[in-house]
């Protein structure tokens, strides 16, 4: 299973480098910081130099224009067809070790990256938590998009209903903080 696990990261690091050579994710650049934007190994800037630069009034506007047409609808396909990968090649988490899917984790965060989605999950929640939310978000329907950004949430902000459990549960802390500032 181990070099399975080895040769499903570097496809999934194949399609990251295709991504960004096509279109580096919309953070990189704007110069924004996120935690899953490293470049991948291959990659270099004169790979984007194919890339029309914006300023900053259209790429607004290119990014209005993409926002618009995902709340008209136009979400149609899935992240695994965007990604050119296939629920298929990922395999249960009950089969993988920790580190396995913690790798697994990760590496699907980068991809989301580089599609310029972002997965707000909460820190420190470990790869068997997160690896099988990603996956089944992956069979949804999703935009991806060039000038600008999602992010995906996975919580309703009802603690009791955390996806990734009471233990991991970010929000629970902020509702807590916040019933505690409310008068008596």
């Amino acid at each position: 299973m181990e070099k399975y696990i080895q040769q499903l990261l570097q496809e999934i690091e194949s399609v990251i480098l295709q991504r960004w050579r096509k279109c580096p994710p919309h953070y990189y650049q704007a110069g924004l910081p996120e935690k899953y934007l490293e470049p991948p190994k291959g990659w270099q800037e004169e790979d984007a130099s194919h890339m029309v630069n914006f300023d900053s009034q259209l790429q607004f506007d290119m990014t209005m224009m993409e926002m618009g047409n995902w709340l008209e609808g136009a979400a149609e396909s899935s992240m695994f067809y965007h990604f050119d990968l296939k629920p298929e090649q990922f395999p249960q988490p009950e089969i993988l070790m920790d580190s396995q899917l913690d790798a697994l984790t990760l590496a699907l965060k980068r991809l989301w990256a580089a599609f310029n989605f972002t997965a707000v999950v909460p820190d420190k929640t470990p790869g068997r938590v997160v690896y099988p939310i990603l996956l089944k978000r992956m069979l949804e329907p999703a935009m991806v998009m060039d000038f600008g950004h999602a992010g995906v949430e996975f919580c309703d902000y009802e603690p009791a209903h955390c996806p990734f459990g009471l233990e991991y549960c970010s929000c629970k802390k902020w509702i807590e903080e916040e019933e505690e500032d409310l008068p008596v």
